[in-house]
């Protein structure tokens, strides 16, 4: 739809609407709510109350109808996995659908929107994109790093620590920035540059126990994303005048919009 026009928003009408149909159909939302999610999605990510509680009260409906209409989905394993017992109470299964459909819609937009900002920061890589799409993997995870849609995620502190010189108390906050570790020059050389095959792991997807399970979807879908809009459209750019505006979120790192031309 958007190349029946001269110009399209990269956001608005290509990052953004793919990985809610993707995780909307994993999870067993129905089509016609797709954009709805969307919607709330964004307002979430924004910290907006009543948009969590909205989300809420549609996920226990969609349980409870689950229940009884199984279908070939997330949800209904998750719902079986409660009704046998497991793991799993009522209200962390709704919180735990709520996690999915944003972790897996807002993140993996922002990825897709940052890949095309890398493009423009760096236009060598255009090229060696369309001759070498194997590389696009390396270059995706390059992006990851630059541009990590999550800067920061809030930790609690299980137990005294000094780290650095700095006490750390059990049951401290602490949000540690998850874009700065990314760019670390003792970890990184010329971390603020793009390199294909760069030695040492980022942190975009987290760590340990607490590592984006979603980490192999939100890789797949950007591949897919970039490389069939550079394969259709090799000279897209984004507008020189485009006003590009970041989402007002001290979290997530993307764009409200990305006009851009062909």
């Amino acid at each position: 739809a958007a190349l029946e026009r001269d110009e399209f928003d990269f956001i608005l009408d290509y990052a953004n609407p793919l990985p809610v149909i993707v995780i909307a159909e994993i999870m067993g939302v129905p089509t016609d709510d797709t954009n709805y999610f969307t919607e709330l999605s964004n307002r979430i990510v924004t910290m907006d109350q009543a948009a969590i509680s909205e989300m809420a009260a549609y996920f226990r409906k969609l349980v409870e109808h689950r229940q009884t209409n199984p279908g070939n989905d997330l949800i209904t394993s998750l719902v079986q996995a409660y009704d046998t017992g497991e793991t799993l109470s009522e209200q962390e299964l709704v919180d735990f659908c709520i996690v999915l459909l944003v972790g897996g819609n807002e993140t993996t937009a922002k990825l897709i929107g940052n890949t095309m900002l890398a493009l423009r920061d760096f236009p060598e890589m255009r090229a060696v994109l369309l001759e070498k799409p194997e590389l696009a993997g390396e270059f995706i995870e390059e992006v990851l790093r630059l541009r990590s849609p999550v800067q920061g995620l809030r930790r609690i502190v299980r137990a005294d620590t000094v780290l650095h010189g700095q006490t750390l108390k059990a049951g401290d906050q602490i949000e540690p920035s998850i874009g700065a570790a990314n760019r670390d020059e003792t970890v990184f050389d010329d971390p603020d540059q793009l390199r294909l095959g760069r030695k040492g792991r980022h942190l975009a997807f987290g760590n340990g126990i607490h590592f984006c399970l979603g980490a192999p979807l939100a890789k797949l879908e950007t591949r897919i994303a970039l490389m069939h809009a550079l394969e259709r459209l090799p000279n897209i750019e984004i507008r020189p005048d485009a006003d590009l505006m970041p989402i007002p979120s001290h979290v997530f790192n993307g764009l409200v919009s990305m006009p851009v031309r062909y």
